[in-house]
């Protein structure tokens, strides 16, 4: 199935890759990122929470929200499961910075860079936007969860959603793919085979942030 946080009516929803029906796993969430095939992470009033693929069990992660000194957004579960990229947003400042969060204990470590949409790379660095279309790559430990050494600009006219989040993904053999345009809407949700044949998932929705579950039967 396909974990998928919609950006206009803000529930996250699942389907098989053989399409049918999706399945309303929360209705106040966005940003979903599959965590392994049994948890998914989404963003939900400014926390980070945590939930069975089933969509019980649902928890916040984070002790952030809308009255709290930071609000977080944007999760990617590094590998292991054990913790996730996050965009932070501290109360005062305009700009946004990159962290790491705990999916066990909830604490979080801020990594001191300005951008928002953070990704991981198997390569051992982790990419993120830093606005005007710029995507940022620097080297990154999963030991130590730490950064080394200064970000690049890997990317210098990557697409935006309208929040202003990058739209890239990269796959697990580390290669990535980034939009260049700014539309938005309802669209078609389409699985695309090796041979390039496009099969359609469902019906024209509004809907961001779809992703394949590890085991490659759900979105």
């Amino acid at each position: 199935s396909i974990a998928s946080g919609n950006g206009f009516t803000h529930g996250v929803r699942k389907i098989s890759v053989d399409g049918g029906t999706a399945q309303v796993l929360t209705d106040s969430g966005t940003d979903a990122r599959w965590v392994d095939d049994e948890h998914i992470v989404y963003a939900r009033a400014g926390a980070i929470w945590l939930m069975s693929s089933n969509g019980s069990q649902a928890h916040p992660v984070s002790n952030a929200g809308p009255d709290r000194a930071a609000q977080y957004s944007d999760p990617d579960p590094l590998p292991g499961g054990r913790a996730a990229l996050v965009t932070m947003r501290l109360k005062g400042l305009d700009s946004t910075h990159i962290g790491v969060l705990s999916l066990r204990n909830g604490e979080i470590r801020d990594l001191g860079l300005i951008g928002r949409g953070a990704r991981y790379s198997r390569s051992g660095h982790i990419l993120f936007g830093a606005g005007g279309g710029r995507i940022l790559i620097v080297r990154f430990s999963l030991r130590s969860l730490a950064t080394s050494g200064f970000p690049t600009v890997l990317v210098e006219n990557a697409g935006e959603t309208p929040f202003g989040g990058p739209v890239f993904a990269i796959s697990q053999n580390g290669i990535m793919a980034y939009n260049t345009g700014h539309g938005w809407g309802a669209v078609s949700m389409h699985r695309v085979a090796r041979d390039g044949i496009a099969r359609p998932l469902g019906s024209k929705v509004a809907f961001s942030d779809a992703r394949i579950s590890p085991d490659g039967e759900h979105i």
